[in-house]
């Protein structure tokens, strides 16, 4: 028998299209904490094979992609929570909750044996972010990532500040399972 969710709506004052009660959007204000904030300055990884240092800029080409994107994590991953009672562990010898499948799952899907120098390359010409910086950025602009990981604060997935645009998607007690 199939169930039927019961869809639950969005905070309307939140959304990416109301004006708040100010003059701007908060997308404006996503793009500006974007441009100022976050990445205006170099990043650094440590590759962990090589132990070696790389630096670079996230380029403003990629900024519709990391929106989408990060987006894009927190709707599934809200939804994903919702339907937990209905997951089951797959992954028995890493014995991973819920959360932590969610987020495994979400980066294989980008996993790659592209060339360093190939997304080093394609970071300043492409609108898309390369792979394992996609899943860095989209990870470190996703406060529940971290708490999943049990990362410290002020690491480099648990930033001090983020740019916060999308709101959570909040329980309520409209919500309800039907089965058939």
């Amino acid at each position: 028998m199939a169930a039927f969710v019961k869809p639950k709506t969005r905070n309307t004052t939140c959304s990416l299209l109301s004006k708040n009660g100010s003059e701007h959007t908060i997308f404006e204000d996503y793009i500006s904490c974007h441009e100022d904030n976050i990445y205006k300055e170099k990043m650094n990884m440590i590759l962990p094979l090589t132990s070696q240092k790389i630096s670079f800029k996230i380029s403003e080409l990629t900024l519709n992609e990391r929106l989408s994107e990060i987006m894009g994590l927190r709707l599934t991953h809200d939804t994903f929570e919702r339907l937990q009672p209905f997951s089951k562990n797959y992954l028995p010898w890493l014995e991973p909750n819920i959360n932590q499948s969610f987020y495994l799952t979400y980066a294989q899907m980008y996993c790659t044996k592209s060339l360093l120098t190939t997304s080093y390359i394609s970071l300043h010409e492409n609108e898309e972010l390369p792979s394992r910086i996609r899943v860095f950025v989209s990870a470190s602009n996703n406060n529940l990532l971290g708490k999943t990981w049990n990362c410290s604060e002020g690491s480099q997935i648990v930033p001090s500040s983020t740019c916060d645009v999308f709101p959570y998607l909040e329980e309520s007690k409209d919500f309800e399972i039907y089965s058939e």
